[in-house]
Parts: structure tokens; C-alpha cells; sequence
């Protein structure tokens, strides 16, 4: 018997054997790609009769029912399976009288944790990427003045790939309504909630970094069956008091990172008592001159185009005697937008500013006033001390 070829093939099998073992025991301490979400009902007060609560968590996990026993501070948690990915979660169903308070996201890595009462839950409903578990604590309030009425509030996009949305709605009533948005999706579900009888104005919607919120459309939904559509027209700057139910619309749009930006460039002298003026912009390595003509309140905006990544250096001066400029807006909208029609604030101080990344396009409104001669003067003398 060959003893020396035996004992060869006796050693290979031995590392062979090893190898699979350590290749399945490495395997097993790899990265986990599921972790836990346990989503509990909060209640302001226990007095209240309780009642079912729905909403959807997104990627691809779906819809939930929360149910709170009447006169309970908290309901018992509903567990879902997510990724290791950012996941969204948005409660959009309630029962008479409940309206919605806020999130608050609990890291949960033992399945122990418990809702906080020390905390806004007015916050994010985002989970962050990652491995950890979370606690999801959904805060509802209840009325039973019977005055309520109920608003839907929706998103749509013409972007066609997008990685999705959380726009967060701010109503006069104090409420912050988040609606998501789904990856690559054109239309959100609807969120619904409850608004008094008297007048609610919609105060601000903000999108994400990269999103530009573009239309706002208010219009009645006495059914409740309307869906939000591109270009929608709105119909009415609030909305108005009395028991009708409407449908509140953003039209978003969404801004690859690595794509050109577009940057306007206007003057607002907010006035039309002048004799006009020229105005030099220099983006980065580019000169441009912005026109304002005579018994002009604002000039027509010129479009430039910022090649990735977007950053740039932007200083501004002006080339005609008798101006003097106050400073400047940069706003996040569409860039052939006009500086008449953005909100008239405070300008930013200085002749300076930096884009940040990306390929939001920005709006840059010029503030300058004009001053004849005369008046002029004692600024230059001013400056020149």
C-alpha cells in the first residue's frame, strides 16, 4: 500500500473539511439584511373610546392596523419585518374625532423599549439605514367636540426615477402632516386628517435635499375620491371654513445630484422709481450681465446653467452709478421663476454667497435700491470711511 499517497489524500480532506466549516461559520456571522420594527399606539389621554389606526410602511412592506382599547395610554405593539435600508412609515387612517401628534423613533435593539413622554413627537418617521431595530411610537389625539372635518393632503411627480419622498405639510392648525412618497412612483397615497370647521391655510411645504416642491393645488373633494394630477389647477388660496372636505396637492419634482443645475439670476429694486440699471453676476469662472429697465420693479430672470456638482462661487456688483445694493435671496424654486413672485424678506447681507451641492435649481434675487445723487453721496462717504 502506497502509505505516502493515503496520508496526501487524508490531509486534503482534513483542509477541505475545515475550509467548508469556516466558510459556513463566517457566513453565519455576516451582516443581517432584516431587522425589526414594533409599532405601538400613544394615546395624549386616556380619555377617549379607543379604535382601529391605519398606515402603510414603505419599502414593499405594506399597510398596518394598530388597535387601541378604550380608556388605554398605549395599545400593544405590531411587529413588522423590514430591510437594512431607510424604511418611511406614515399612519393615514383614524377613527372619528382622533387626529395625529407625531412619531418618535426609539432604538430597540433588545425589544424592550418604551414609548418616551419626554420627547416632541412631532418628529421624523424615517428609520435610518442600518442594522438596528426600532421602536415606532405613533402619538393621536382625541375630540369630541364633533367639529372636525377631514383633509386630504397628496403628492405627485413627473419625475419618472426618483429614490422617493417625504414632504412634510404644515397646516395653521400646528399640524405637521408627512406624506410618502414611494420610489419611483408617480402619486402617494392619500393621508388624511382632521381639521376644525374654521379656515386652515396651508404655511409651508418642504421636500427633501434634491426635490423641489413646485405647485401647491387646493381643491374640493366632497366625495373624497379625487386624486392629485399634474398641473392641477388651484382653486382656493385656503381652505375655506364650513363641513366641505378638499384635497390638498404638491407637485414635486426631483433633481439627480449629478445632473446640471439651473440658476437664475434677478434683480428686485422694489420699486419702479428709477432709470434702470446694469448688474454684473459672476458664477464660478462665468461673467453675466443682468438688465433691470427703467420703472422696472424686478428685472426678467436670466437661466445659467452650474456644471456638476453644482458648487460654485457667486459675487454680484452693480455697473450703473446712483445703486446700492442690500443683499440678496437664494431661493429653492424653478430658476426661470420671477424675484417678483417669491416671498418679499430680509435679504442676506454681503455681495457673496456659495451654491451647495446638487442639482436643485436655485432662484438668486439681487436686492438693490436707487438713490439719485444727492442722496447717494453721504453712502459713498459713509463706505469710504
Amino acid at each position: 500500500m502506497n502509505w505516502r499517497a493515503l496520508a496526501v489524500v487524508f490531509l486534503g480532506a482534513v483542509v477541505l473539511a475545515l475550509a467548508g466549516w469556516q466558510g459556513f461559520n463566517g457566513g453565519a456571522a455576516g451582516a443581517e439584511t432584516t431587522r425589526q420594527l414594533r409599532i405601538i399606539k400613544v394615546a395624549a389621554s386616556t380619555d377617549h373610546p379607543g379604535g382601529a389606526f391605519g398606515g402603510s410602511v414603505s419599502a414593499g412592506v405594506g399597510p398596518f392596523t394598530v388597535e387601541l382599547a378604550p380608556g388605554a395610554a398605549t395599545s400593544l405593539p405590531v411587529l413588522r419585518t423590514v430591510g437594512t435600508d431607510t424604511v418611511g412609515i406614515a399612519e393615514s387612517l383614524w377613527p372619528p374625532g382622533w387626529s395625529l401628534v407625531g412619531y418618535a423613533l426609539v432604538p430597540d435593539p433588545s425589544g424592550t423599549a418604551n414609548c418616551p413622554a419626554d420627547v416632541d413627537y412631532a418628529g421624523a418617521n424615517v428609520i435610518p439605514a442600518g442594522e438596528t431595530p426600532y421602536l415606532v411610537c405613533i402619538k393621536n389625539d382625541y375630540s369630541s367636540l364633533g367639529e372636525s372635518r377631514h383633509l386630504l393632503l397628496g403628492v405627485v411627480t413627473s419625475s419618472v426615477t426618483h429614490p422617493g419622498s417625504d414632504a412634510v405639510v404644515q397646516l395653521s392648525t400646528g399640524q405637521n402632516v408627512v406624506v410618502l412618497l414611494e420610489k419611483d412612483q408617480s402619486n402617494s397615497a392619500h393621508v388624511e386628517v382632521a381639521i376644525p370647521a374654521s379656515m386652515v391655510r396651508v404655511t409651508r411645504v418642504a421636500v427633501p435635499v434634491d426635490w423641489t416642491s413646485d405647485r401647491l393645488a387646493i381643491v374640493a373633494d366632497p366625495s373624497g375620491t379625487r386624486t392629485c394630477q399634474l398641473g392641477m389647477q388651484n382653486d382656493y388660496a385656503d381652505i375655506p371654513e364650513g363641513a366641505g372636505r378638499y384635497l390638498v396637492c404638491v407637485e414635486a419634482t426631483y433633481h439627480p445630484p449629478d445632473a446640471p443645475r439651473s440658476l437664475g439670476l434677478g434683480i428686485d429694486a422694489g420699486s419702479a422709481a428709477h432709470p434702470g440699471g446694469s448688474f454684473e453676476v459672476v458664477v464660478g469662472a462665468s461673467t453675466y450681465s443682468v438688465t433691470l429697465p427703467a420703472g422696472q420693479p424686478t428685472s426678467v430672470t436670466t437661466v445659467v446653467t452650474v456644471p456638476p456638482p453644482g458648487t460654485a462661487a457667486v459675487s454680484f456688483r452693480a455697473l450703473s452709478s446712483g445703486w446700492r445694493l442690500l443683499g440678496y435671496n437664494l431661493w429653492g424654486t424653478t430658476a426661470s421663476a420671477s424675484c417678483a413672485s417669491v416671498p418679499q424678506v430680509s435679504p442676506a447681507g454681503g455681495t457673496a454667497l456659495s451654491l451647495p451641492p446638487g442639482s436643485r435649481p436655485f432662484l438668486l434675487c439681487v436686492h438693490a435700491i436707487y438713490l439719485p445723487l444727492r442722496a447717494y453721496l453721504p453712502f459713498v462717504a459713509r463706505d469710504a470711511q
